[in-house]
């Protein structure tokens, strides 16, 4: 039978024969709330979902417990994100912390993703990487342009036009373009997930999977290959997030990837263009 929590929705398989008759006490290994749940009686009748035993003041209560311990990570028994965790103490080192985990141990650290439902803090995380990105982008074509005009001189008008900007305006641009992007690979895999595994979507958590994928991109910092290798990388680790926080298969998470890079490319052809028709001709 499946046995699924009231609180946060999290769903398992359990064998019937596991499960003794009327009514049994549970507990959520994701968000640690207690509900009851009638398992398989003895005239065969169907199981009930579960359904919360606390009170309304209860319930208040243990969230704000739970709360006040994620946020100190005062309890070692719950994992935590060291970005969330630690934000508001040591941004610093929360941050390249969390670079560690998802970077060494990618599986383990999406698995952790649904237990914060919040944006906000997933959105700044990725949007120093981005500003990361451009800034590494915008130097890395200042030191190539006489390369990329002799390699392209049809376009070597559009490089040198683009990079006469000024860094300050160079790198808002930055941040706007990767801000499309997030948007578009978020919902592209939110979409490609609802049809392919409706039960397991959710918009907030692809949301953050996609968020901390931008981890990747502290690979701008290597010379030549960084963003080719960050490329690759993100993509990796996008489809790993989204197996672990959704738990999907892996032919699931790969299609969910594919449909949100296949829209991606389209979204950056069409913007190209745009941007061909806003610069004037040499």
């Amino acid at each position: 039978m499946r046995v699924e929590c009231p609180e946060c929705r999290f769903a398992r398989e359990v064998r019937d024969n596991q499960i003794p008759s009327g009514a049994v006490n549970a507990r959520c290994p994701q968000c640690g709330a207690r509900f009851k749940f009638r398992g398989p009686d003895s005239e065969g009748k169907a199981p009930i979902k579960g359904q919360a035993e606390e009170s309304a003041e209860e319930y208040a209560a243990r969230r704000k417990s739970a709360a006040e311990a994620y946020a100190q990570t005062a309890r070692s028994n719950l994992p935590t994100i060291e970005w969330e965790a630690r934000f508001s103490s040591a941004p610093v080192s929360a941050f390249f912390r969390t670079l560690m985990q998802i970077l060494a141990r990618p599986g383990y650290f999406f698995s952790l993703v649904p237990y914060g439902r919040m944006l906000l803090l997933p959105l700044v995380f990725a949007l120093l990487l981005a500003a990361l990105r451009s800034a590494m982008l915008f130097f890395a074509l200042k030191s190539q342009l006489p390369q990329l005009m002799e390699q392209d001189p049809a376009n070597a008008h559009l490089f040198a036009q683009a990079l006469a900007m000024p860094w300050w305006i160079y790198i808002p641009v930055g941040l706007a373009s990767s801000a499309l992007e997030y948007a578009v690979i978020a919902l592209a895999c939110h979409g490609a997930l609802r049809v392919l595994h409706p039960s397991s979507a959710d918009l907030r958590t692809t949301a953050r999977v996609a968020a901390y994928a931008n981890a990747a991109w502290i690979t701008c910092i290597i010379p030549l290959f960084g963003f080719s290798m960050g490329f690759i990388v993100f993509w990796a680790i996008l489809c790993v997030g989204l197996r672990a926080a959704h738990r999907l298969t892996l032919p699931a998470a790969l299609s969910a990837t594919a449909a949100s890079l296949f829209l991606l490319i389209l979204a950056a052809m069409a913007l190209a263009a745009s941007f061909r028709l806003m610069l004037p001709a040499a």
